[in-house]
This record gives C-alpha cells, sequence and structure tokens, in this order.
C-alpha cells in the first residue's frame, strides 16, 4: 500500500491545549452556584514542579536549578504536552548501568559516559550531573568540558520526548482514518504496523522520514568519499538528528554545540522538525 507519511500530512490531533487543570473559585459567580469553578492553566513553573523527580540524592543545589532554568525556557505548549502525556524529568547524580554499552568502570562501579538518557517506555528524561568519559578514572562534572553544556543537554533530551510525543499524535490520527475510511485489510495491516513502529520508536521512524529526509542528507555521509564531521557522528541516525533539529530550533545561537556544523549538514531534517513543532505545538518558529 502507498500511504502518504510526507510531512505536510502529519496531523495535529494531540490536545496540547487539553492539559490536567487546576480548578479554582471564579470571583465573578457565587460560590453555590454550578458554575462557580473554571480551570486554571498550569504555568510553566507550576508544570517543572510536577515533571521533575523530588529525589535528588547527591545532586548539587546549583545543578538541580540549572536543570529547572533550561526547562523553563521550553515553550509552554512543549511543556503542557509532556506534562499530559505523563514524562517525567529525572535530575540525577549520575547514571550507572543505564546502558551496558555504554559504561566504563572505576573502582568496580559502572557509570554511563553519556551526558543524558531517554526511556521512552518509561516517559522518562534522565539529566544526570556527572559522568564518566572514556578513559577517564573520575567522575566529572558535565558542565566542566563545555558552559551551555547543559543548556544543550536539556534541550536534546527534551527533543527525544517531543519524538515521541509527535509519534504518539500521528499514530492516532492514523487510527482516525481506521475508525473512519473505508480500507482493505492489508491497507489496515500496514497502518497498523506503521502505528506500532511509531509509537514505540517516535515520528523519526515513519518510513517516508527515513527514506527520504535522512537518506538524501545522511545516506552520502556513509560513503568513503564523504565523511561526515566528527564533532556530528553522533547525529548520524534518524533518532538523534531530529531530537538535535528540535534543540536546534529551541536554542539560542550560542547554545547549541556546532550549531553551525549541523544546520549546514541537515538542513531538510531542520525544515522537517520546524514543521513539526510549528504545527503540533502551534509555534511559530
Amino acid at each position: 500500500m502507498d500511504v502518504n507519511l510526507t510531512p505536510a500530512s502529519i496531523p495535529t490531533v494531540l490536545g496540547v491545549e487539553t492539559e490536567k487543570t487546576v480548578i479554582t473559585p471564579s470571583p465573578t459567580v457565587k460560590s453555590n452556584s454550578v458554575d462557580s469553578f473554571k480551570p486554571a492553566k498550569l504555568t510553566s513553573k507550576e508544570i517543572i514542579e510536577k515533571i521533575v523527580n523530588k529525589d535528588f540524592e547527591g545532586v548539587s543545589e546549583e545543578f538541580i536549578k540549572s536543570v529547572k532554568d533550561e526547562l523553563e525556557k521550553i515553550p509552554l505548549p512543549i511543556l503542557r504536552a509532556l506534562h499530559d502525556n505523563g514524562w517525567e524529568v529525572q535530575i540525577k547524580h549520575h547514571m550507572s548501568q543505564n546502558r551496558p554499552d555504554k559504561v566504563t568502570t572505576t573502582d568496580g562501579i559502572k557509570y554511563d559516559s553519556v551526558l543524558g538518557h531517554v526511556d521512552g517506555a518509561g516517559k522518562k528524561v534522565m539529566i544526570p550531573e556527572y559522568n564518566l568519559p572514556s578513559g577517564r578514572k573520575e567522575l566529572e562534572k558535565i558542565s566542566i568540558t563545555n558552559p551551555n553544556v547543559i543548556d544543550d543537554v536539556v534541550r536534546h533530551e527534551i527533543g527525544h520526548a517531543i519524538d515521541r510525543i509527535i509519534g504518539k499524535s500521528y499514530a492516532n490520527g492514523l487510527r482516525k482514518r481506521i475508525a473512519t475510511e473505508k480500507l482493505s485489510s492489508e491497507e489496515i495491516k500496514d497502518l497498523n504496523q506503521t502505528i506500532e513502529k511509531i509509537e514505540k520508536n517516535g515520528i523519526c521512524r515513519l518510513d517516508s522520514h527515513v527514506e527520504g529526509i535522512f537518506m538524501s542528507e545522511m545516506g552520502e555521509y556513509f560513503s568513503v568519499e564523504k565523511e561526515i564531521p566528527k564533532e556530528l557522528k553522533h547525529f548520524v541516525n534518524p533518532t538523534e538528528s531530529l531530537a538535535q533539529a528540535f534543540n536546534y530550533l529551541l536554542g539560542k545561537e550560542d547554545e547549541v554545540r556546532d550549531k553551525k556544523l549541523f544546520e549546514q549538514y541537515f538542513p531538510e531534517t531542520i525544515k522537517f522538525a520546524k514543521k513539526l513543532l510549528n504545527d503540533e505545538f502551534k509555534l511559530n518558529i
């Protein structure tokens, strides 16, 4: 079946404006009236207090504040979507044995060497204050290597969550097609397979997206003739490049690592990410 899965066809069906509400009395209506309560939308600070974990064992107050400050810079519609979809931001001292293939060992303890991580199934964004760089024997604050690294890491990891949230939104649109359109059993089967894939991995795993944008931008970089710069090697896959494109669009010029270089090598990915953000969250980037 030839399913139109182009960026333009992505529906905006996730109700980012329908966040959980706090009920407050209306001063203009008598308290015994059925209309005496009205919903009050949560502010950015209120949402952050709800989605950030409360167990900060070993984490400095300075780091907690830095992460929360960066979260406050995220547009409110995105914060609402994180809240409404049950996502949690975990600020941790370090991540141990988070991903066995990425850990290094010191003193018999395994520490994760990544700067951040997203558990898509568990809906958790994890930001550690310390990691253990390869070849080192002591934990190191991630902020040492770059003064803006916390800004960059927070936005990039939130970018992975955005990928999953938009994937869920798109999957809901496909379910609506199945429920309302006259489709063949083969078409329904194909759509269900797409729903399963993007709900598990995010909108970045749409076949047309991978075969179109990503293969045109990244396919050639696997060849001997044109090697991608080492600064961008981490982004040569759909999951990482789309998360970084969200980071690129949400961050200021001096807050995104290798911003100009990323812009040079991933222009179409950035355009696609911009459309996703504007369509899904009603932004004007």
